[in-house]
């Protein structure tokens, strides 16, 4: 049995070695984090004071401004109080080896000078001192497991911190900048195209039906990689049309490509699908794969003529091949494409649908009221990420009814996974009339996307509305909340609540005190510095989750 004498003889005899294994693990921290925040350091030639350069010169300046941009001020203090915590530790352990005078002194020089003092005292201690240690058992226990919850701590900072080299250097500034814009405009296009596709659409509904509703959802395709992300295609669409009868118990439905193309004809193809009466309210889909669209390298020779109305075409098209056919052209009128036109005949891959076998609609409102909790994380950043890119590609159009809102995402019920949902293709849902009379939405006034957009992002993090949170902390508040100054208010004191490691803390904050983004001008979604604003502040940061 060992005594508690040999317990302290052997703890005592390795804590130099514990201290030395801190002292190299805290090199090796602040030297993994001077090389994210400037790739081109050489760690070999630091000098002796290198962690002095985690507060000076050009790589501090690198550092600072990411970690402002994470959390401002408080986010630089917090980190130098965390790398300087760990050093109190571990300096206060060694007192704990310290005998007489020197024991009652502050602690002075850096790690290396206290395993000093340790190697060379645990040589000549005496039998009192060693049993002395006993009594300081507990509390270098406790001292331990501290440094552990601060390396953890650090640690996130250092993980956070692999795309500091974006920040360092002016060139790789410019660089990153200039890719932004690239895909900044690219969103931008994607929204002049599905203004045109909802013009052209709106324009074919034009005689008397027998239908109650025309729904039509736009699968909003926005995935990411190690690279950045994988938006949906300027000129390609994935949509779904839902024809509900007045009296009849199924709904129709027809799964579409759509492909819009400045140069000539774009297409519009889809095989047909009968499912279950859907509510208005609630829409469904399943996996989906790349699908291979036809492309037109010039004017069909074939065209058939010009839809006027799309009900009886689309309800009653019947092919050979089980897939209608419609031509977009870039004036946004519609053309049907007889079944004898090459177009039909040529060979594409068998596309994968989406539409599941007996789809459900669950809208995005009732999904985050019921089912939210069961959503990984994981998924929770992506949709954000899918959301986010959807406020470049469709506000201001008149997909969105008033600007962006979450009422008008929709995901189909999948019970076979986790989430309940299939979340990785969320839909934006457009009703079109059913008679001559009644008239699609227009281009709304933008409302405030910004707030809309922070609220929804706090509703995923807590997986709980922002209405049922303003109830259960303020019930005698009015759950109308129609003010916006009201209700972002209460969206302020909400995001206090986040901790300031939540990772859309520092999204929600811009969202909501958007300082950064009006140096580039007042909030205009036609602006095109304004949505790049957007972008570097508000979705870059989700895509380095």
């Amino acid at each position: 049995m060992v005594t508690g004498i040999e317990t302290a003889g052997l703890v005592l005899g390795s804590m130099p070695l514990l201290i030395l294994a801190i002292e190299k693990w805290h090199k090796g921290f602040v030297k993994a984090l001077l090389k994210a925040a400037d790739p081109d350091l050489d760690l070999d030639s630091l000098p002796q004071d290198y962690r002095d350069q985690l507060w000076n010169g050009s790589t501090a300046d690198s550092l600072d401004e990411y970690l402002r941009r994470m959390g401002g001020e408080d986010a630089v203090e917090g980190f130098r109080g965390e790398v300087e915590a760990s050093k109190i530790i571990v300096e206060e352990i060694g007192q704990h080896f310290r005998q007489g005078k020197e024991k009652a002194q502050p602690a002075k020089g850096g790690l290396k000078e206290i395993y000093d003092i340790l190697t060379r005292r645990s040589k000549k201690l005496s039998f009192g001192e060693r049993f002395g240690f006993t009594l300081h058992e507990k509390d270098i226990d406790r001292l331990t497991k501290e440094l552990g919850h601060v390396s953890s701590s650090i640690a996130s900072f250092v993980a956070s911190a692999t795309n500091l080299d974006k920040l360092a250097g002016q060139s790789a500034g410019e660089k990153s900048a200039e890719g932004m814009r690239k895909i900044v405009n690219r969103l931008y296009k994607t929204r002049d195209h599905a203004l045109s596709l909802f013009n052209t659409l709106k324009g074919g509904w034009l005689a008397d039906c027998q239908h109650h509703m025309h729904n039509a959802l736009l699968h909003l395709q926005s995935d990411c990689n190690a690279t950045g992300p994988l938006f949906q295609s300027d000129q390609e669409f994935h949509m779904l049309f839902q024809i509900l009868g007045k009296e009849d118990t199924n709904a129709l439905w027809r799964e579409l490509a759509v492909v819009m193309n400045t140069d000539s004809l774009g297409t519009l193809t889809g095989p047909t699908k009968y499912g279950k009466q859907c509510e208005p309210s609630v829409l469904p889909l399943t996996d989906y794969h790349r699908t291979p669209l036809v492309r037109i390298e010039e004017d069909p020779k074939d065209l058939g003529n010009e839809v006027m109305d799309i009900c009886p075409q689309i309800s009653l098209a019947q092919t050979k091949d089980g897939m209608i056919c419609f031509h977009v052209s870039n004036d946004d009128r519609l053309y049907w494409v007889r079944n004898n036109t090459p177009l039909i005949n040529r060979k594409t891959q068998k596309r994968k649908k989406i539409l599941p076998n007996c789809p459900t609609l669950v809208p995005l409102q009732t999904y985050l009221t019921t089912d939210c909790s069961k959503l990984l994380d994981s998924k929770r950043i992506e949709l954000a990420i899918k959301l986010g890119c959807s406020i470049l590609q469709y506000n201001c159009t008149p997909w969105f009814a008033r600007g962006w809102c979450k009422e008008h995402i929709y995901f189909f019920s999948d019970q076979s996974k986790q989430s309940l949902i299939d979340v990785d293709h969320p839909l934006i849902s457009q009703s079109f009339p059913c008679t001559v009379s009644a008239s699609a939405g227009t281009a709304p006034e933008p409302q405030e996307t910004l707030l809309d957009f922070a609220i929804l992002l706090m509703e995923l993090y807590y997986r709980t509305t922002f209405e049922d949170w303003v109830k259960a902390r303020y019930p005698q508040v009015s759950q109308e909340m129609e003010d916006p100054e009201r209700k972002r208010v209460y969206a302020m004191k909400w995001q206090k609540e986040m901790p300031r490691y939540a990772d859309f803390w520092d999204v929600v904050g811009i969202c909501l005190w958007p300082h950064q983004l009006k140096q580039y001008g007042e909030e205009s979604w036609e602006d095109t510095e304004w949505r790049f604003a957007f972008y570097k502040f508000v979705i870059s940061p989700l895509l380095e989750q």
